[in-house]
């Protein structure tokens, strides 16, 4: 099962993250952060699946399956996050408390029909739920995610 707490992965996002998942994938004891991974970037499954996973289309299939599960069955997940943030197959309202320290930034995402939540970019600061947008500021920082000690941010059920 995905562990509760997730922090972001420091250095390029674009370097960094996907050696990191396919380490995690190949080890196996933290496939719960590979689920996670799986599930917060899903456009870019093919790139990272075709180099880093096993190409074997039931496990990638079981990953973002139980990812999907895992989100929708539990109250509070920690978070942290950078960059750009999909979350698809959420049937519950969540909020979405920004990873700055020291301020009071928070941004609530409402609504009770299925589907796209929420997408963050840091370049145009925005919340993107369903086909409407919420003011707020995005993440700057631009890295990853990977479970480890409880940090600042918090996703959780309202």
């Amino acid at each position: 099962m995905i562990g509760d707490y997730m922090q972001i992965l420091g250095g390029d996002c674009y370097s960094d993250y996907p050696s990191a998942i396919g380490e995690m994938i190949r080890d196996y004891h933290d496939q719960d952060a590979a689920i996670c991974m799986f599930m917060a970037h899903s456009p870019m499954f093919s790139a990272f699946d075709m180099r880093f996973v096993p190409q074997d289309n039931l496990l990638q299939e079981r990953l973002r399956n139980e990812c999907f599960r895992f989100l929708q069955t539990r109250d509070n997940v920690k978070f942290c996050h950078g960059g750009n943030i999909h979350v698809r197959s959420i049937t519950k309202p969540l909020v979405f408390v920004e990873d700055d320290p020291g301020t009071d930034d928070k941004i609530e995402v409402g609504g009770s029909e299925p589907g796209w939540i929420v997408e963050g970019s840091e370049r145009h600061g925005l919340i993107e739920y369903g086909q409407g947008w919420v003011g707020g500021r995005a993440g700057t920082i631009g890295n990853w995610f990977l479970p480890r000690k409880p940090d600042t941010a918090i996703i959780t059920t309202l």
